[in-house]
């Protein structure tokens, strides 16, 4: 590599690298602008390219007094050398020898400037292809942060409705027609109708809340919502309903499930099970069972 290009090879990385670590963003948000300048730039070096070719005559005659490039009129120009020399014909000689290397010079100027002007023009299409490729993929690696905050966002939006369909779903357990079954609950009263038992509910009534119970225990398996939101929010109710009467609603679900080809309330069982294993819910496990003794011993009583 000579020492020209060694330079300019120096130079194209010192602006190149800068150019593409700071403008890659710029360019990015404008590869119309980019193009239009790289389109105006390939414009000028080609129309300064045809002019110099247009004069080439003229100037090479201007610095070398010659516009002879082609390898015909140098060797032409060697052929007449050497025959004054050999016949010894040295004033002759010497118009060919300055002729030769005013030809000699003349060509390699050319050769080097047309190498020069089409060097130009493919460096700045090569600089636009380097530019808008990496402007094209910092664009789509933003594009794809956008997209990725978009789906965090949307996310959240889903989060914030589940919650609100938990809250809605929450309140059907305090719905005024609910009141006789949360209080059967708290006092650890017979449910089901049908049942050993004799409560006072249907299985209508009872199937309400063990649905409630498994959507919600869905909601704890899908991870829409934590086991300690569940357990805050309806804990109570569930552990009451489940260890009520001696396990009379476990003997209930096993009773569904003998009648349908379906595994019913997988997810209710899954939930319990879970909010069991909570260590703060082995107080309440104890008093549900302590309130049941109570009730059973007073009746007996």
């Amino acid at each position: 590599m000579s020492s020209v290009n060694f330079l300019f090879f120096i130079f194209g990385i010192t602006i190149s690298v800068p150019l593409l670590i700071f403008g890659t963003s710029y360019f990015s948000d404008n590869v119309t602008l980019l193009a239009v300048i790289t389109l105006s730039a390939v414009i000028l070096s080609v129309f300064i390219s045809i002019i110099i070719v247009s004069n080439r005559d003229k100037i090479l005659k201007k610095i070398y007094r010659t516009a002879k490039v082609d390898t015909d009129e140098i060797v032409t120009t060697v052929q007449h050398l050497v025959k004054n020399l050999l016949d010894k014909n040295y004033a002759k000689s010497l118009e060919c020898s300055d002729q030769l290397v005013r030809n000699i010079s003349a060509r390699y100027t050319w050769l080097t400037t047309r190498k020069w002007m089409i060097g130009v023009i493919v460096s700045i299409l090569a600089v636009f292809v380097g530019l808008a490729g990496s402007a094209l993929i910092f664009k789509q690696n933003s594009l794809l942060s956008e997209h990725g905050d978009i789906l965090s966002k949307q996310n959240k939006l889903i989060q914030i409705q589940i919650r609100e369909k938990l809250l809605e779903k929450n309140s059907f357990i305090y719905q005024e027609n609910n009141k006789n079954f949360l209080v059967a609950l708290d006092s650890c009263a017979p449910l089901y109708n049908r049942g050993k038992l004799k409560g006072k509910f249907t299985y209508i009534d009872i199937n309400k809340f063990l649905k409630f119970f498994d959507t919600m225990g869905s909601y704890v398996d899908e991870k829409l919502i934590s086991l300690e939101t569940a357990n805050k929010q309806f804990g109570w109710y569930l552990l009451t309903m489940y260890h009520n009467n001696n396990g009379e609603i476990q003997q209930y679900i096993k009773d569904t499930r003998k009648n349908s080809s379906k595994i019913l309330y997988s997810d209710l069982i899954s939930l319990v099970e879970e909010v069991i294993a909570l260590q703060s819910n082995k107080v309440t496990i104890d008093k549900i069972k302590d309130i049941c003794r109570k009730v059973k011993e007073k009746k007996n009583g």
